[in-house]
């Protein structure tokens, strides 16, 4: 229905972009859900060689029986989803920093994913919370406020090229512990002012 609350049954692609279909935009702020049956699952569906250039932005996916966003025999160029390494909440600052890589110099939007995230661990993307350009090597970094629970995802866009929905990454609101206290000086007494290098492992990345 219009407000994205219930399921009135489509059996097909919540929206199918096909054949020399291009230069569309998807967004933002559609709600696409309750979406696809085995033989059209999908969010939305690019499909064709000559269906590039469409824009999806900043919009709202969940409940579809397949992926949120799904691309075929070529559809958008086949860009690659975005890679989310790590999503790590700071409870000191309350913000929470997530770094991956994307194609290089892509727009990387992050999303919550639904409470119930896609069973094939992709998405689908809820809520929209944010966008970072990837560097020249696709590396990217955001810190965004307030992401203390759920699971992240993230799409990428190059040249109004839109990929599928990243592998989705539980944010990791635990603080790091140290993991391993070690030394190259071995167990034995020592005077005043002899140097001691000692390596302290965590657990995870400290920024």
């Amino acid at each position: 229905d219009y407000g994205g609350t219930a399921d009135i049954g489509n059996d097909g692609d919540g929206v199918a972009v096909t054949s020399s279909a291009w230069g569309n935009t998807v967004g933002t702020g559609n709600i696409i859900a309750y979406n696809g049956a085995f033989s059209a699952p999908n969010g939305i569906r690019v499909d064709g060689a000559e269906a590039i250039y469409n824009k999806i932005r900043q919009n709202s996916l969940f409940s579809n029986y397949g992926k949120g966003i799904e691309l075929y025999s070529g559809g958008n160029a086949a860009l690659n989803y975005p890679v989310i390494s790590f999503a790590d909440y700071n409870l000191t600052t309350a913000n929470t920093t997530l770094a991956g890589t994307a194609e290089p110099l892509s727009s990387v939007e992050i999303f919550l994913t639904e409470s119930t995230p896609d069973t094939t661990g992709f998405g689908e993307g809820k809520t929209y919370v944010g966008n970072v350009s990837a560097d020249a090597a696709g590396n990217w970094t955001a810190v965004l406020p307030g992401l203390n629970s759920g699971r992240a995802t993230a799409t990428a866009t190059l040249n109004n090229n839109t990929s599928p929905f990243a592998q989705n990454v539980v944010i990791d609101t635990a603080a790091p512990s140290v993991a391993n206290i070690t030394s190259s000086k071995t167990n034995g007494a020592y005077t005043t002012g002899e140097v001691i290098p000692i390596t302290v492992a965590m657990s995870e990345i400290v920024n």
